[in-house]
C-alpha cells in the first residue's frame, strides 16, 4: 500500500511539472524570395509552438528571440542575417506564434540555391530549436 502511495505522489508531481519542462518547437516553415531593382528581398514565416507562457494578473507573456542563417551556393554562411526578440503580451494564452520576417539581400548575393536556418530560443526556460529550408535567388 506504501508503495502504492509513493507511485500515485510521484506520478502527480511529474505531471504537475511537465510544464516546466517544456521543449520550443518549429512546427512550419516558409522562405521565398524575389528579386528587387538592386539585390533581393527575402519573405518568410514559421509557426512556433510549445514555448513558456507567464500569467500575471490576467496577462499572459512570453519572451522568444531567433536568429537566421544563410548558406550560400558556394557552402560559405552568413551568420545572423537576421535576429529579433519577440516579447509577446496578451490577455489571452497564446498556444502558437506565428514569426514573420523579411530579409533584404544586397545585389552581392548571387543566383542560385540557398539554405536556410531559423534557430528560435525559448528565452524564459532556455530551450532551443531549429528548422531549416532552401530557396532558390533567380533573374526573372
Amino acid at each position: 500500500m506504501k508503495r502504492f502511495v509513493l507511485i500515485l505522489i510521484i506520478l502527480f508531481a511529474v505531471s504537475c511539472s511537465s510544464d516546466e519542462n517544456r521543449k520550443i518547437e518549429i512546427n512550419k516553415i516558409d522562405a521565398f524570395a524575389f528579386q528587387l531593382d538592386e539585390g533581393w528581398e527575402l519573405n518568410g514565416s514559421a509557426i512556433i509552438k510549445n514555448f513558456t507562457v507567464v500569467e500575471n494578473e490576467n496577462n499572459f507573456s512570453s519572451k522568444l528571440s531567433y536568429y537566421i542563417n544563410l548558406t550560400q551556393p558556394d557552402s560559405s554562411i552568413v551568420e545572423e542575417a537576421d535576429y529579433g526578440l519577440i516579447d509577446i503580451s496578451e490577455a489571452e494564452e497564446l498556444s502558437e506564434y506565428q514569426l514573420n520576417f523579411q530579409i533584404e539581400l544586397d545585389s552581392g548575393f548571387s543566383s542560385g540555391n540557398y539554405n536556410f536556418l531559423l534557430i528560435v530560443l525559448d528565452d524564459v526556460n532556455g530551450t532551443s530549436d531549429s528548422i531549416s529550408t532552401s530557396f532558390e535567388l533567380s533573374v526573372d
